[in-house]
């Protein structure tokens, strides 16, 4: 234990710095010693510094959570790293997605036929018209 609160005091130094990679391999080895929710804390908010590490961050702070339940700051946090985890994903899907491939999420697809409509093609009906023609309005 001993060895494990010397490592978190590195990673206190560390963070001092901005250093947060080594800042992280401390805050591990700290984690992997002594399983104390302060150390899970403080390695998630360090890896929510970098938007690849997120999903560590999230796995981190559940942890911190596991072992400190009625924590009402780590609910919290807990709930924004894995909005941020989530965002960031859909960034990702979206950027990998090929130019001009529609979206897939359910309001893209909702929008998608809506705009349909007003178009005078409804795509759900195989083209029919929807009653708006575009040359009417």
């Amino acid at each position: 234990m001993r060895l494990a609160r010397e490592s978190y005091r590195v990673a206190l130094d560390y963070l001092e710095e901005d250093d947060y990679y080594y800042a992280i391999e401390m805050l591990r080895r700290a984690t992997l010693m002594d399983e104390r929710p302060e150390y899970y804390a403080l390695l998630g908010r360090c890896q929510m510094q970098n938007p690849k590490w997120l999903h560590m961050a999230v796995d981190s702070i559940r942890r911190a959570l596991a072992l400190r339940p009625d924590d009402q700051e780590l609910r919290h946090e807990l709930a924004e790293v894995t909005r941020q985890f989530r965002e960031h994903r859909e960034r990702e899907a979206a950027r990998r997605r090929p130019v001009g491939a529609p979206p897939r999420d359910a309001d893209a697809v909702r929008g998608r036929r809506l705009l349909s409509k007003l178009r005078g093609t409804d795509e759900r009906a195989g083209g029919g018209s929807s009653g708006l023609d575009r040359d009417k309005i």
